[in-house]
């Protein structure tokens, strides 16, 4: 059994992120086991990913707090838009922009972290990939 309270340092938690068709809408979440402050985070697609001017998809990364409604976001939204960003490797990882509030960062135990997928026009394809959450126990 985990003590949460006995962790010193980083910790990381990953937001598994399975493929969506295009146009089809998620939301992964994972519930944060302890309060703590998100320093860090990655996002890894499985696949390459072309962005597209027209037809894309967007990731929004936010704090659901408890009851699942909330709507603050914990790091800029990451775009597959021409010429907003560009393409992605596959099983690359790529350093999220997180929010400069230090107070959006700030989880609370049992708060839900999500990756909200949006798609634009006709949509992209989104890869199966990983969000890795570095925190700290506060």
């Amino acid at each position: 059994m985990t003590l949460w309270s006995e962790l010193r340092g980083n910790n990381i938690m990953c937001i598994q992120v399975p493929a969506k068709a295009i146009n089809v809408a998620g939301e992964p979440t994972i519930q944060a086991p302890q309060r703590g402050t998100i320093i860090a985070a990655t996002w890894t697609p499985a696949a390459a990913i072309t962005a597209n001017a027209t037809n894309y998809f967007t990731l929004t990364f936010r704090n659901r707090g408890q009851a699942g409604a909330g709507t603050v976001q914990w790091a800029t939204a990451r775009l597959y838009n021409v010429p907003t960003t560009g393409d992605s490797v596959a099983n690359v990882p790529e350093a999220l922009t997180l929010h400069a509030t230090l107070a959006n960062r700030d989880v609370a135990a049992g708060d839900l972290l999500s990756v909200h997928i949006t798609h634009t026009a006709s949509g992209l394809a989104v890869p199966d990939g990983v969000v890795a959450i570095t925190w700290r126990l506060r």
